[in-house]
């Protein structure tokens, strides 16, 4: 194991961070896993179940550890209820009892997912996050926010519940494809444009070790980006103010995903959201023009995508923005950049009503 960041986020409930190439092989993780209880359920996907999976619960059941994997179907269709009791009738079947942990491991996916179920298993169990994806590590496994999906929208059935530990190995993104690796790229741009201009010329300048996957570099923007969302976490753990501008480029994007039925990555969605939303700033008067120009230069530098699919319509659209959990009185609200590296507020509000017409300018740009 390489050396070892560690950040620790002091949530309601605190928990490290881990932050290390070789991590998911290291006696830490085992050790960890050994002091928090006696059996565990490593809840995957059926892609990483034969990679990571399998070797990981050897480890554990030649430590001693009760060890079993629950595996499902690879992408959004799985984040949902009904695969939810699945896991978790199966979990019962079994007979893991209060002193069982989760292990959730994989992408956002099944963070989300996994997450849920352990916070709701038993009224609560403990769970160790061990993202696989880039997107995971800088965003979905920080912040403790855990959930399935509906047909009305995504993320809306889950609750807030912060992991034991999470482990984030570098080393496993040398294996991802290129596509793959540039999903995670549109959240660490999300963060750079709402907190820190400094890291978005960062991720500029070294694009092409990025998209290389130099892990040394890597490893410097995974953790800035985690600092960045810690400090807005710790602010607003349960997301009554400050912590919606996290969600800036997601009103669009989980429209996106919804209308798309997920066909759309979440990745591909956050960036075609980031540019849209960036537009929207600038036409509410909040960023400059050149601003705007900046931001799609570095989208398409990281090969992500800015306009919205010719199949999906923008009555489909604001019809699943309705349900964005950022609403209020009927209007769609959106989080706006004042610049690079600044969200806007006024007046003690991080998300503004939007007239759905004028939604239609920016969506035909």
């Amino acid at each position: 194991m390489n050396t070892l960041n560690t950040i620790t986020i002091n949530a309601p409930t605190p928990y490290p961070v881990h932050i290390a190439c070789g991590l998911l092989s290291s006696t830490l993780l085992i050790n960890t896993c050994d002091a928090i209880a006696p059996n565990w359920v490593i809840i995957t996907d059926n892609h990483i179940n034969p990679l990571y999976a399998k070797p990981l619960a050897k480890r554990l059941q030649a430590h001693g550890l009760k060890t079993m994997i629950l595996s499902v179907p690879a992408g959004e269709q799985s984040k949902t209820r009904k695969i939810k009791a699945e896991l978790e009738d199966q979990m019962l079947a079994k007979g893991f009892h209060k002193e069982t942990g989760i292990i959730a491991l994989g992408g956002g996916m099944i963070t989300d997912l996994a997450g849920f179920i352990a916070a709701t298993y038993l009224r609560g169990i403990a769970c160790i996050t061990i993202p696989l994806s880039l997107l995971g590590m800088v965003d979905a496994s920080i912040g403790g926010k855990t959930a399935v999906n509906t047909p009305f929208g995504k993320n809306l059935i889950g609750c807030f519940s912060d992991p034991a530990a999470v482990f984030i190995d570098p080393d496993v993104l040398k294996t991802l494809a290129p596509s793959h690796l540039s999903q995670g790229f549109a959240e660490m741009i999300k963060h750079a444009l709402i907190a820190d201009k400094a890291y978005f010329e960062q991720l500029n300048q070294h694009f092409s070790q990025l998209n290389a996957a130099n892990t040394s570099i890597l490893v410097k923007m995974i953790r800035q980006s985690i600092l960045i969302k810690q400090a807005i976490v710790e602010a607003d753990p349960l997301e009554s103010g400050r912590r919606q501008v996290l969600n800036f480029g997601h009103t669009i994007a989980h429209a996106l995903e919804l209308t798309s039925n997920h066909t759309i990555s979440h990745g591909d969605a956050v960036a075609i959201g980031l540019m849209l939303e960036s537009h929207l700033s600038c036409q509410q008067g909040w960023l400059a023009p050149e601003s705007l120009d900046i931001i799609f230069q570095t989208l398409k530098r990281f090969k992500l995508p800015t306009q919205l699919p010719l199949n999906i319509t923008l009555s489909d659209l604001i019809s699943a923005m309705q349900h964005d959990k950022k609403n209020r009185q009927g209007n769609v609200h959106f989080v706006h950049l004042a610049q690079i590296g600044r969200y806007a507020t006024k007046q003690g509000q991080y998300s503004f009503g939007v007239d759905p017409l004028l939604l239609q300018t920016i969506t035909q740009t």
